[in-house]
């Protein structure tokens, strides 16, 4: 007996050395020489830890700490969520590795680990592969991983979606949306914020999902078109930024601000894999329904780590650009200065019984009106025709033909101006669309019109009178017009500008079976491939197109007025500079011309006009009736001195990559260009003084040769 009391405490003392070993068989652990990656093999928890300071990533807060119901809890806390319908119900239930049911194998790999996660009690089977890298970690599900052997449809997903993320305005920074060109949602202490989150899915609205889109107006809501968010911490120098590299074109992007359901700010990709929409039940009526299958693709993010002087917005944007460049994706062409003239060839109104051809900008105008241009001194500008084919330009929509119109003139006349253009220094492009259909043409609706994945026919409102509604042409339809625009016009006008296909993504139905985004986005890149050796000029393209750009129209200036949105960022051009030359939309119309001269300055964008040679009362029953000035009579002093400033301007950046920015309080910014041109600007109507340079009201400052403020 005295024995075995004695050997009691050397096994307890055996027990208590043995904890620690036995804890630490309950982690994945991967290591690299920049970094630490710590995964709980039970709840996929992980810790991301910098070796050089000890500074620690999490995927999310703890679950104890969390106030509020149990699947917020679960949900802020988790690496994985994901959403799925039961029964015949159509509203999505969402549920996260640590609260649900599952069963989780572990493999570990040189470089991180792939964990089998079974959500048993729903049927649901699927792979989580996590990766460290030299500048971060990066988290995938294979859509050949996903096995739905129950009861239960798989809706949505969530890869890292709290990974972090921050308690209220307890640490200083921000979230970064590629809104637009680019926007920050500053960590909130709570207060004032309201009840909605931001939410858009990345690559636009899907018009094969919504029955109809919303109306292509003058202001519009703003959408997506990079694939990335990202995060920064500002009282220690770090950030992430977090590319969503695939499964991105049926994917929602959400930023929580602190007060918004929980307490913490946080943003995430949603991947979408089954689509809700209307059934149709009767002409006029429909019941909410999911898509019967899945839209199982290769899902991932991955996560950079910035810091020091690269962990602000600016470092996001120069550390995008640089993995565009090292795919290929961002090419570097002709990106000198040139102000854009958009010539409007002809429109369509209604007479009678039939409609009628609107003649504003004839080929010979044009060539007069380039003439005067030049002759007062206008920089040789990118001159695009749009309006150009048979029957005008909304009439025209969805035909197939790309006949010229005659009444503008002849092809030897449109040659003569496009050499004209080329003569003085400029570039010619003609204008396409080849992707809306006017709803009033004959067509197999089958075949040629896009339908819903509800099978009813997709509408694109326009908040027109005359054509209130246009239809879209099929992926196979609109590779026909393009491959037949390339066979009558590629060796002579080489120049084209693409409309509605380069920020256009959605579902549909057709020949028996949904069609998804992935299926839209292979059959338009088919399409433009059949486009090489042309000069493409795409209209507010999406980032997958951009092998395909060698001019970016209509950059997006502004964003939409959400009352969370911090401060408006040059994210995009950041990325975009030095490379491409990139056009803000028309300057004709804005209301504020000072402070959107401004925001063309500080953005590095160069300005653009829609002009006519006719008055612009001619259009007022047109699908053009919304443009109330263009005549070059009444435009021409407008556009000559604003591209006489924007000159002198681009004089001094030279074509330089814009290389920082920083926001100046709520009154100005402060932009670098390459290593020695530094620009300031003042959007406020006093004066601003920063370092040692006054900044006039609604005006900026050039510092060239390294200068410092």
């Amino acid at each position: 007996m005295k024995a075995k009391r004695g050997f009691l405490p050397l096994v307890l003392f055996a027990l208590l050395l043995l904890a620690p070993a036995c804890a630490l068989a309950d982690e994945a652990v991967i290591e690299n020489d920049a970094f630490i990656l710590a995964i709980d093999r039970e709840t996929l928890s992980l810790t991301l830890t910098e070796k050089e300071s000890g500074e620690v990533f999490r995927s999310g807060p703890d679950s104890e700490a969390v106030a509020g119901n149990a699947a917020w809890k679960g949900f802020l806390s988790s690496t994985l969520s994901i959403e799925y319908t039961a029964d015949t119900s159509n509203s999505a239930q969402r549920v996260d590795v640590q609260s649900a049911e599952t069963v989780i194998g572990c493999e570990m790999t040189a470089d991180g680990a792939d964990f089998a996660v079974d959500f048993t009690g729903l049927g649901q089977r699927l792979t989580v592969k996590l990766r460290l890298h030299e500048d971060g970690l990066s988290i995938a599900v294979p859509g050949d991983s996903i096995e739905e052997y129950g009861a239960t449809q798989l809706c949505g997903l969530y890869l890292l979606p709290c990974f972090g993320a921050t308690r209220l305005d307890e640490e200083a920074g921000y979230m970064l949306v590629p809104e637009a060109a680019g926007a920050i949602i500053r960590f909130s202490d709570g207060r004032g914020v309201g009840n909605t989150p931001y939410a858009k899915r990345i690559y636009g609205g899907n018009v094969g999902v919504d029955r109809s889109v919303s109306a292509r107006l003058n202001r519009p809501a703003e959408e997506i078109t990079m694939p990335v968010y990202g995060m920064a911490y500002t009282d220690r120098a770090r950030a992430f930024l977090a590319v969503v590299e695939a499964g991105e074109e049926a994917a929602e992007l959400l930023a929580y601000p602190a007060g918004v359901i929980t307490e913490y700010n946080w943003a995430a990709a949603r991947f979408i894999l089954r689509e809700s929409y209307i059934r149709q039940t009767t002409r006029t009526m429909g019941l909410p329904a999911r898509e019967t299958g899945a839209y199982l693709r290769d899902m991932s993010v991955r996560f950079y780590l910035l810091k020091g002087d690269e962990a602000d917005y600016a470092g996001m944007a120069r550390k995008y650009r640089a993995l565009l460049e090292a795919r290929g994706a961002l090419r570097t062409v002709d990106a000198r200065y040139r102000p854009r003239l958009d010539f409007l060839g002809a429109e369509t109104e209604a007479f009678l019984l039939w409609d009628q051809l609107v003649t504003m900008t004839t080929f010979r105008d044009a060539r007069e009106i380039l003439a005067d241009a030049l002759s007062a001194g206008l920089t040789p500008p990118l001159i695009n025709y749009r309006g150009w084919l048979s029957g005008g330009l909304s009439r025209n929509y969805g035909s197939g033909s790309v006949s010229l119109e005659r009444r503008l003139g002849s092809r030897g006349e449109l040659a003569a101006l496009r050499d004209d253009v080329e003569a003085a220094g400029g570039q010619f492009c003609l204008e396409l669309d080849p992707v809306q259909a006017n709803p009033n043409r004959m067509y197999n609706m089958r075949l040629d019109i896009v339908r819903s994945i509800g099978q009813t026919v997709a509408v694109v409102p326009t908040g027109k009178d005359l054509y209130p509604n246009m239809y879209y042409l099929t992926p196979l339809r609109t590779g026909r017009v393009l491959a037949d625009y390339a066979d009558s016009y590629a060796a002579d006008f080489p120049g084209l500008a693409l409309a509605t296909l380069p920020d256009t993504l959605y579902s549909y139905y057709s020949a028996g079976r949904n069609h998804t985004r992935g299926d839209t986005r292979a059959s338009y890149e088919a399409a433009l491939d059949g486009l090489s050796g042309m000069r493409l000029a795409l209209k507010n393209p999406l980032a997958a197109y951009y092998p395909y750009m060698a001019a970016y129209l209509d950059l997006p200036l502004n964003c939409t007025s959400y009352s969370f949105l911090s401060a408006e960022v040059p994210f995009l051009p950041m990325v975009l500079s030095g490379h491409v030359p990139y056009w803000g939309s028309w300057n004709n119309f804005d209301s504020n011309q000072r402070r959107q001269m401004l925001k063309l300055v500080e953005y590095g964008a160069f300005p653009s006009f829609l002009i006519t040679a006719e008055e612009v009362q001619k259009l007022v029953n047109t699908n053009s009736s919304d443009v109330f000035t263009a005549q070059w009579d009444v435009m021409r002093d407008t556009v000559l001195s604003c591209d006489e400033e924007l000159r002198a301007v681009h004089a001094a950046i030279g074509g330089r990559v814009m290389t920082d920015h920083t926001l100046i309080g709520g009154e100005g910014a402060q932009v670098r260009f390459g290593d020695d041109v530094t620009l300031i600007v003042n959007y406020a109507d006093r004066p601003l003084r920063v370092g040692r340079t006054e900044v006039p009201a609604l005006g900026y400052v050039l510092l060239e040769g390294g200068k410092a403020p």
